[in-house]
């Protein structure tokens, strides 16, 4: 299951950050504002947080929300994705109800 999680966020988490691969080429890029996620504070900690993080973004920053973007399927597949990918292997699930819960603030 958490494999098949995987492959199917792949996808959506590519088309959210695509932009980010032109970046490199780019003289404004401030690295900062496009933090690793790999072994970051982020996607090693409560998932509650991360989830809240990619629904509601962070107001006065780079980081957009994407709760009115995606659905509930694909932000909890992202949010899987970025927490067992990249070298994180937090183990942990993430469902739609997931995101539900958050967005509805519980």
């Amino acid at each position: 299951m958490k494999r098949g999680l995987l492959l199917g966020a792949k996808p959506t988490y590519e088309a959210m950050y695509l932009f980010v691969e032109y970046f490199p080429f780019s003289i404004f890029l401030v690295v900062p504002v496009f933090p690793a996620i790999a072994g970051s504070a982020i996607a090693q900690g409560p998932k509650g947080e991360h989830l809240d993080l990619v629904i509601n973004g962070v107001a006065g920053s780079a980081m957009q929300a994407f709760g009115r973007q995606l659905d509930p399927a694909q932000l909890a597949s992202v949010v899987h994705y970025q927490r067992n990918a990249f070298g994180n292997d937090v183990g942990d699930m993430t469902q739609p109800q997931d995101v539900i819960n958050i967005s509805n603030g519980q």
